[in-house]
């Protein structure tokens, strides 16, 4: 299920307006597409696609280069509508989620008994004045917000690939689903102990950047463009590098079900052991002492 979320600016503590919204689609393509700003000839068609959500959910050269996806079939067509002189460059999920000029997309799953399989709908328009695309490509409990202007005229590669059947280290999604999916094997120690820590610190440091780059671009209007895409390439790279290396450090760190020290301290490994509350509902409290032997 999906949930979309509205916060006027009168409920926010610096008057900002939020729109924000989580698309639980499983392992479905997990990207989030720039598709270009494009000029169209008069005449032109725009192509209507087959709804579809594994991945790659569209194959086409008509949205960007991203969804040029070698290897796999064009997409359906199931037909075609009248093209505008001009569309603007917008990111894409399973469906649109901001434009350049500021309009923003979301829905809200529900169940009915009947779905028509093709549906068409009406955009509405409205202008924002500073708007900011914040992403987590996973949980968000345990991923790191990141954020990109929706005026970028690039946006990292990263961020628009990730094969959700085939572990991929350029993949944003990939470093955050690890992350996410090594953690049930103590969900409550990493979160606490070395997940959040991280995520908040990366958030921080976040906010911090954008106040800079917000000043940059007041500084100097005319390179306006080029520094808000080169903040959100170089940004999403070292994100990407932090959380694939704290990934990394996870997997040695409780190893074997210990507590393992970092590979500079010279010391034995800690027992993590077992809650005290299960030990008390178990007869292991000191270990498998004995045994009963079935004849």
């Amino acid at each position: 299920m999906c949930t979309t979320m509205i916060i006027t600016k009168g409920a926010t503590a610096d008057g900002s307006m939020v729109v924000t919204h989580s698309d639980d689609d499983e392992l479905s393509d997990q990207r989030v597409v720039r598709v270009p700003a494009a000029d169209h000839p008069a005449g032109a068609r725009r192509a209507i696609m087959a709804e579809s959500y594994p991945y790659p959910r569209m194959v086409t050269s008509e949205r960007g280069p991203a969804y040029d996806t070698p290897g796999w079939p064009s997409t359906e067509l199931i037909g075609h509508i009248p093209q505008v002189a001009h569309t603007y460059a917008y990111f894409d999920g399973n469906y649109g989620i901001v434009n350049e000029h500021n309009l923003m997309m979301g829905e809200c799953t529900n169940g009915a008994k009947y779905e028509p399989r093709y549906v068409n709908g009406e955009e509405a328009d409205w202008a924002g004045r500073h708007v900011r695309l914040w992403f987590a490509p996973d949980v968000s409990y345990t991923s790191v917000f990141a954020p990109f202007y929706v005026k970028c005229t690039d946006f990292p590669w990263s961020y628009q690939s990730g094969d959700p059947r085939a572990l991929d280290r350029t993949s944003a999604w990939w470093a955050f689903d690890f992350v996410a999916n090594w953690a049930r094997l103590n969900f409550q120690r990493m979160t606490g102990a070395d997940i959040l820590p991280l995520q908040a610190e990366k958030e921080r440091e976040a906010f911090a950047a954008v106040a800079a780059v917000d000043e940059a671009v007041r500084a100097d209007p005319d390179r306006a463009l080029e520094t808000i895409t080169d903040f959100g390439i170089s940004h999403a790279a070292s994100l990407l590098e932090a959380w694939w290396s704290l990934a990394d450090r996870l997997v040695a760190k409780y190893s074997d079900g210990y507590i393992n020290p970092p590979a500079e301290v010279r010391a034995m490994p800690i027992p993590i052991g077992y809650p005290a509350t299960w030990l008390a509902a178990t007869d292991y409290a000191n270990g498998p002492v004995s045994y009963a032997m079935k004849g």
